[in-house]
């Protein structure tokens, strides 16, 4: 301060002999060098962090010739109040003899004090300093201090005072495990640490802290925190002061741990930490991953907190990817969208009227589309309508009607993927994650010059699309052709793509870390952003597509099939058709869809505006609708089997397949099979119903036509060039194959089948394992089914029937 240091001021001995106490004691100050001129210090053991002023990194041209470097690192005071910085530089520092050829320093605001002591020194030069002197003078080297530099003497003892415990306090250092590790400049993370000594199957409270003795990468600091042990693995949070990233390879010592006695809790509430006159500190989770990422991890399939800390450690790299507010959304130029038009005369529609009620709610929607950079105010000769529509927590959406574009647009020929082929991609793997993009079609940039097709008219004006609108009718291709530049090389081998959503499969928890990076990288390098609330990452079973996804297989998703239970019963053709759609979706899971629905789809059948007569719909009346004891059967059946579908078995294409076929007058039916573990597992159901010229064919051909459907068309994928065994309760249908009475019909059937590799086994009716549970149940019981189960009743029907067919009947009684 220039001026000499008064002296410390002095209380009188108290009556009860407590000694003299000074109640200010003289600033610890002393001598440095900053890059080779002497400075005045403030030797603080207090701060982690090194600072310098501004005015003393103006005033010198060789610091000022340093660019400030940014950081986000806060510095809170003593007091817990936030102190500003201009930014960070590095400085050469001389301490004790001790050269430190780049030190990290906070530039800071002047003040009256730090006008004359322009530099501080934090504990991550004083440790260093410690660590080269004891080296140097070996363990005397506090005295040596105390006599020649007094002003160091006490910030050295401090923070060497962790040094000083006993040997049964020390645990051993903490080593990070994991695999090489980046830290982005002004990052902090918890890695997950081995504590190669204590105890390794309880766990226990450590100090965790940075030692002297450890040689930590540049820039690097470690916080001094206690934390749990568990399993010899502890989290160690590790700052990097500088811009630039900082890499941690494998079996890096990082701090040490130390046995603590005991631990002071602080209060739960508010209120209880203001009477107690402290603050409780929020701790990052480990089940909620960085402020506003918003990636829950709480369901992860982790087995300890080492795999914890590197699923954690995953996506705080990736942070970048996972949008941090409600429109942070990415942006490419990977895959435009064009809309090439077959009329490309200009078509101008007007707006439809909005209610005055709404007016503000869709300025402000309009607003923030704009702001996001999803639309901009147009002068375009075209103009399609707006839809609003309100959702059902009462906030609007906006809806183009592009039907006129869209009717005037080539459609792109891009194939999107097969559900059912892509899940059945998913055998073997036992972990499963979820990615969803924010708004995926808005992440799209529309090409500059079909802007204009896009324009759209409200009350508030014209706009027009920059990103890619949801109602365009190649919407769908042009994503979907984006996803596979994206990520067509992975598809089928480490993910799947549908669209919108992905899913990323694995055997392994470390190949599944393995997987996901990649992914993440290449969503950095086309511009995607995810939905952090969307993504489910590293679990056992996992919500895709509407079904359940596990290592066990697949089911329906109870979250969409819970609709089916309180579905009310349909009053008209336009219901009923929604019906059919929703539990078609499942009918995978349904043994005899078709059978069961037939009722249903013949009332459709009877619409007369699905007739067509020289190309153009018929205009005669509707024919009343019924809804008979028929329809109503078959409607609470289908209600009842998805609510109570099984479990899907992945193929697996190293065993061999079962192929289960029937027939009846209904329709066909076939099952495919395999044995996993020793159990017959259904991989998966298939049913079609029959064409009027089908309805006529009598019963032995009926099962021919179920075996050729099932192979080669149904099941063609899964069973061509394999071995595969067909099960029929068809007696004569065992000698198809090799039968010379064929007609022309049978003869061609058998020519498609020829390419195929299987045989045929007759398995009697009542070996069916659909029928054994009745084989367990009493006489009472079995009579009390028979005449209750409307499939057993229809098929004691069929029986009748075919009995006295004069075609089946003679085959029956052979």
């Amino acid at each position: 301060m220039g001026k000499q240091q008064d002296p410390p001021l002095q209380v009188n001995e108290t009556d009860d002999g407590a000694m003299d106490t000074p109640i200010v004691d003289p600033r610890n100050e002393g001598e440095v060098e900053v890059n080779g001129i002497k400075c005045k210090a403030l030797i603080d053991s207090g701060s982690q962090v090194t600072s310098i002023t501004c005015r003393y990194w103006r005033n010198h041209p060789d610091l000022q010739k340093q660019n400030l470097r940014t950081s986000k690192i806060p510095i809170e005071g003593a007091a817990g109040q936030s102190v500003p910085y201009d930014g960070v530089l590095d400085i050469k520092l001389k301490v004790l003899g001790k050269e430190f050829r780049s030190v990290p320093a906070f530039v800071v605001p002047d003040s009256e004090y730090r006008s004359s002591v322009p530099l501080l020194v934090g504990t991550n030069v004083v440790r260093a300093t410690r660590s080269h002197l004891q080296a140097a003078y070996g363990k005397q080297f506090l005295e040596r201090v105390k006599e020649s530099y007094p002003e160091w003497y006490a910030a050295l003892l401090e923070v060497g005072s962790t040094e000083h415990r006993g040997a049964d306090d020390i645990v051993g250092p903490a080593v990070y495990t994991g695999r090489k590790i980046r830290i982005p400049g002004g990052k902090e993370m918890d890695l997950g640490c081995k504590v190669k000594a204590g105890p390794q199957r309880k766990t226990y409270t450590a100090l965790i802290e940075g030692h002297s003795s450890i040689q930590l990468p540049q820039d690097l600091m470690v916080a001094k925190v206690l934390a749990d042990v568990k399993r010899g693995y502890a989290p160690v949070r590790v700052m990097n002061l500088s811009q630039h990233a900082v890499t941690i390879r494998p079996h890096t010592q990082l701090a040490s741990a130390f046995l603590v006695d005991d631990v002071m809790e602080f209060p739960d509430t508010e209120q209880e930490a203001h009477q107690h006159g402290s603050s409780k500190e929020t701790c990052l989770s480990l089940n909620q991953v960085a402020a506003g990422g918003g990636v829950d991890l709480s369901e992860a399939a982790v087995e300890n907190e080492h795999q914890r800390f590197l699923l954690q450690e995953l996506v705080e790299r990736n942070m970048g990817v996972f949008s941090q507010h409600p429109t942070d959304y990415g942006h490419t130029n990977t895959v435009q969208q064009e809309i090439p038009l077959v009329d490309s005369k200009p078509f101008r529609l007007p707006y439809r009227k909005i209610p005055p009620s709404q007016w503000q709610d869709v300025r402000r929607l309009l607003m923030e589309m704009e702001t996001a950079g999803v639309i901009r105010p147009s002068k375009s000769p075209y103009a399609s309508p707006v839809v609003i529509i309100t959702k059902k927590d009462g906030s609007l959406r906006l809806c183009i009607d592009y039907r006129k574009l869209n009717s005037c647009s080539t459609r792109d020929a891009f194939p999107l993927p097969r559900i059912e082929e892509a899940l059945e991609a998913l055998g073997q793997a036992k972990y499963f994650s979820t990615l969803n993009l924010t708004s995926g079609y808005w992440q799209v940039e529309v090409a500059e010059h079909d802007k204009h097709k896009t324009a759209f008219s409200t009350p508030m004006g014209l706009f027009e699309a920059n990103r890619m609108p949801f109602s365009l009718q190649n919407a769908p291709s042009t994503f979907q052709r984006l996803m596979t530049c994206c990520f067509g090389d992975l598809n089928f081998t480490h993910l799947l793509i549908y669209l919108n959503d992905l899913i990323i499969f694995s055997k392994t928890f470390d190949e599944h870390l393995e997987r996901l990076q990649p992914v993440f990288d290449r969503l950095k390098e086309h511009g995607l952003k995810l939905k952090p609330s969307k993504c489910q990452l590293v679990r056992r079973e996992v919500h895709y597509l509407g079904h359940l996804v596990s290592a066990e297989g697949i089911r329906t998703d109870p979250e969409k099939i819970s609709r089916v239970k309180d579905w009310v019963r349909p009053t008209n053709r336009k219901e009923v058709l929604q019906f059919l759609g929703f539990t078609g979706y499942y009918r995978r899971y349904v043994s005899g869809y078709s059978t069961l629905a037939a009722p249903l789809y013949r009332l459709t059948a009877g619409d007369p505006r699905k007739k067509r007569r020289g190309g153009k719909k018929s205009l005669g009346p509707d024919p009343p609708f019924v809804w008979t004891n028929e329809c109503e059967e078959a409607f609470q059946s289908l209600r009842e089997m998805l609510t109570t579908a099984p479990v899907l078995g992945y193929p697996d294409y190293s065993m061999p397949f079962v192929l289960q076929t029937d027939a009846s007058g209904e329709g066909l039916g076939a099952v495919l099979a395999q044995v996993q573990d020793g159990a017959e597992r259904v991989i998966a159901y298939a049913s079609r119903g029959l064409s009027p010229a089908e309805t006529r064919f009598p019963a032995h051909k009926l099962e021919f036509l179920a075996l050729k459907w099932a192979v080669t068309d149904k099941f063609y994928d899964h069973l061509y060039g394999r071995r595969f065994s067909v099960q029929t309760d068809n007696n004569p249908l065992k000698y198809v194959m090799s039968s010379a009475k064929l007609d022309a019909t049978g003869q061609r059937w058998v020519s498609r089948l020829s390419a195929f590799d299987f045989d045929i086994q007759y398995r009697r009716g009542r070996s069916n394992g659909n029928t054994d549970a009745l084989s367990r149940m009493s006489n009472q019981e079995v009579t009390q089914v028979l005449h209750t189960c409307p499939q057993c009743v229809r098929a004691n029907e069929r029986a009748q029937r075919e009995t006295t067919h004069p075609t089946t009947g003679k085959l029956l009684r052979w």
